[in-house]
């Protein structure tokens, strides 16, 4: 009798387990899809830009990139970005 219990409760957790990683990996992809969207939309503002426009642009495109990610800007150049802790 344990055995039958303990079976359908191992099977119900990785049920459980399998249904989160799908949700995980279709909310990589949904983040990917949203991240190539962004950089297509981006990147299309630059085709055919003048020089004269160019800096200017860079930079809004650069604070775009921030605050839609939710990014620090590090000086050097680099981002940083700060996920809580899970304990």
């Amino acid at each position: 009798m344990w055995n039958g219990v303990f079976n359908i409760g191992a099977k119900a957790w990785l049920i459980v387990k399998e249904e989160e990683k799908r949700k995980q990996a279709e909310k990589n992809l949904e983040d990917r899809l949203r991240f190539e969207k962004f950089l297509t939309a981006i990147s299309t503002k630059f085709i055919n830009m003048s020089i004269d426009r160019l800096d200017g642009e860079i930079k809004a495109a650069h604070k775009k990139f921030v605050n839609t990610w939710g990014l620090i800007y590090v000086p050097s150049g680099s981002f940083l970005r700060i996920v809580p802790r899970i304990l």
